[in-house]
């Protein structure tokens, strides 16, 4: 009590005391309030904002190729040549750029499918009817009818049947012919059809694939089971805003468009030679007929329960069944890494995103499509039961507008459920978040609004097949950089010959950063300049504190008082003088933290918020180093002004 008795005593000096390190304690608490302010929005901004690179397959070198109606097949050998080119840079370009320090994550997606029983997926018109466009709609376009024939036509068609790439030459295969049929026929029954099309009266049927024989497996006045891709009616725009449907276009049941066949025709083509003509031929899979003649007065489901059908029944019918069930699934480490997710063209409209820790974890959650969830009745929070299987995916395949192969694109299709492609038993899973997307759209960095997305870690599926990295499919592949990193990346692929090999998204980063860098910068300096200004108080209120007390120190010791207890109340006096002074500090900045802000960051300090806690923090550093500055003057000075008091008594 000896100390603050006397400090007391001299108002003027306590006064001074404590207002030298309130303000200085003023300015370390705004400081340092600031700096973790401006830091954390730093933070947040790098947590909100997702840089990706995509792979960019335009070719500059095509501006030579004629793009006129006029263009001749060599012209098509030409983009053929200079894209197989281009695949091979950007396999390279990938290489060099997964390496990469400004690298943070290579997104290599997993497609794959899932199905779900009792639901029904979307087609291009199940939204909106004059949206449709049959090439879209696979593999749901599966369907099966019971028909009677009216009529058989067929022709003949000569092309070139293959196109062989080898060293960047492409070799013509030899010319032949094939035989294709068309059929009208009126339609007995519907078997099976997405419950979105409208069930047709009389159906045109298209095909090539053939009876052992070569001979075609329709005759007039026979009646049959058939399955294929169903086409519904077109639409035409008969104004500017205005569709109507276009009847005048017969409904169609497609037998060549490779649904179950594709892939597996190369086994089944048989080539023969006739008049000095090559013909082929496609012969028809004895496990997956694409027909089968109904006996004279049997219905569909009489002869799918009958010992004729059981192909039918435990084949074709349980794989449409299956796939007309079923949707794609893409399997993820960080959703904002998707283009559409990233430049908000696809985006969460109820529940949320996964959480880092669901990605971690392999959390057995999904996000599913707005009009989908719609259509199946679901909701977040709702459970999915998901059987996972892997047939692979098809490229659709498309050219806008002109013949411009910088036009052409291609959109990711599942393929139909076939028995024995199962991954895994059925998992449940959680519906976490609603997106909305652009729906069916030709783009190489699309999905379908049937897709479902899932931590990459919930799952163990294969990859993609080999080279899907090469197909125009940059909805499977992305790289994610560091934020503000997009143009170092850039310059250092330039320097290994992989220039303008990718596109760049920063989701708004750019502009968003563009002041922030500033406002760091001056945080930095505000907080150094408050550190500086504090540690002089600091040292200064020690330096003086140690003068006036060591007479008083001295006097103690002489009159039998033990170093500690010296210490001690010195420290407790410098203590209180302090806290409270500091406390009065933490006051002051509370009144002046805009202003002050506002003058260092300018219209960008507006948006800056005081902290009690990291004021109080700030100023608990502050109180640390005083007391630490007042003990290294006050070891020496209980010893040294007892030893002084005494020889001055002395004398």
């Amino acid at each position: 009590m000896t100390f603050i008795k006397q400090l007391l005593r001299s108002r003027v000096r306590a006064a001074a005391f404590t207002l030298l390190l309130a303000l200085s304690g003023a300015m370390l608490c705004i400081g340092f309030n600031a700096y973790i302010d401006v830091n954390k929005q730093v933070a947040a901004l790098n947590e909100n904002y997702t840089t990706i690179a995509v792979s960019d397959y335009r070719i500059p070198e095509l501006t030579d190729i004629p793009l006129d109606d006029d263009w001749k097949m060599d012209d098509w050998f030409d983009f053929i040549r200079l894209d197989n080119k281009r695949k091979q840079l950007l396999i390279q370009a990938r290489e060099a750029a997964e390496v990469s320090e400004h690298v943070s994550l290579v997104e290599k997606r997993s497609i794959f499918t899932a199905y779900i029983p009792d639901s029904r997926p979307l087609i291009s018109k199940s939204v909106d009817w004059k949206e449709y466009r049959d090439e879209l709609d696979q593999p749901y376009s599966l369907a099966v009818f019971a028909i009677s024939c009216t009529k058989v036509a067929s022709c003949e068609t000569t092309f070139e049947s293959e196109l062989y790439i080898s060293d960047d030459d492409i070799k013509e295969g030899q010319s032949c012919t094939i035989t294709q049929y068309t059929v009208s026929a009126d339609v007995e029954e519907c078997v099976l059809l997405h419950d979105d099309y409208k069930i047709p009266e009389e159906l045109i049927i298209d095909g090539n694939i053939m009876n052992d024989d070569g001979e075609i497996p329709f005759e007039q006045g026979g009646r049959y089971l058939v399955w294929g891709a169903f086409i519904d009616y077109s639409k035409i725009q008969t104004g500017f805003d205005t569709w109507e449907i276009d009847e005048s276009t017969p409904q169609m049941l497609m037998l060549d468009n490779g649904i179950i066949y594709e892939g597996s025709t190369k086994d089944l083509d048989q080539f023969y030679e006739k008049d000095g003509k090559l013909y082929r031929i496609t012969k028809m899979i004895e496990t997956y007929p694409i027909c089968a003649e109904l006996p004279e007065g049997m219905d569909a489901a009489g002869f799918l329960s009958s010992d004729d059908g059981r192909i039918w029944r435990e084949g074709i019918m349980r794989v449409s069944e299956k796939t007309l069930q079923s949707v794609p699934v893409i399997s993820t480490d960080k959703l904002e890494s998707i283009l559409l997710f990233n430049n908000h063209e696809a985006h969460i409209t109820q529940g949320r995103a996964f959480s880092a820790n669901e990605y971690r974890a392999g959390e057995r959650v999904c996000i599913i499509n707005a009009d989908y969830a719609q259509k199946n009745g679901l909701q977040v929070g709702d459970s999915l039961e998901l059987s996972f299987y892997n047939t692979g995916y098809k490229r659709l395949e498309y050219v806008f507008g002109s013949h411009d192969p910088n036009n052409y694109t291609t959109l990711i299709a599942g393929r139909p459920y076939i028995p024995g492609a199962e991954l895994s038993e059925a998992e449940e899973y959680t519906v976490v978040g609603i997106y909305r997307s652009p729906g069916f759209t030709f783009s190489s960095y699309s999905f379908s609004p049937n897709t479902v997305f899932i931590p990459a870690a919930s799952v163990k599926p294969p990859l993609a097949p080999e080279g899907y990295e090469t197909d125009n499919m940059d909805v499977l592949y992305s790289i994610v950089l560091k934020n503000g990193m997009a143009e170092a990346f850039e310059a250092e692929l330039e320097a290994q010959g992989y220039g303008g090999c990718f596109l760049y998204y920063d989701q708004g980063y750019a502009e968003a950063s563009e002041g922030i860098d500033a406002m760091v910068l001056n945080a930095g300096r505000l907080m150094l300049f408050s550190a500086v200004l504090f540690l002089t108080a600091g040292v200064l209120f020690a330096y003086l504190y140690m003068r006036w007390a060591r007479r008083s120190a001295g006097i103690m010791r002489l009159i039998g008082a033990r170093p500690g207890q010296v210490f001690t109340g010195m420290s407790g006096c410098a203590l209180l003088a302090a806290g409270v002074s500091l406390a009065v500090g933490c006051v002051i900045s509370y009144f002046l933290y805009d202003g002050i802000c506002e003058a260092v960051f300018g219209a960008d300090g507006g948006e800056m918020s005081f902290s009690v806690p990291w004021a109080l923090t700030g100023a608990a550093a502050g109180l640390v180093f005083i007391m630490a500055a007042c003990m290294c003057f006050f070891a020496g000075v209980i010893r040294r002004g007892a030893m002084r008091l005494n020889s001055e008594h002395k004398g």
